[in-house]
């Protein structure tokens, strides 16, 4: 969920601001940063629980 969350206030904030290719690389680097982080978490508490 913080996933898609945070996706869309990417695209709203990049909609907002001045596309920039350069800003648009390291905001999709953070997301697949964050969703693999999660992904890593979710296991994690399968694993142990």
């Amino acid at each position: 969920m913080s996933v898609v969350a945070a996706t869309v206030g990417v695209i709203i904030i990049d909609t907002i601001s001045i596309p920039s290719k350069v800003l648009m690389i390291r905001l999709l680097g953070l997301i697949a940063i964050l969703s693999i982080y999660e992904i890593v978490c979710v296991f994690i508490d399968k694993q142990f629980i």
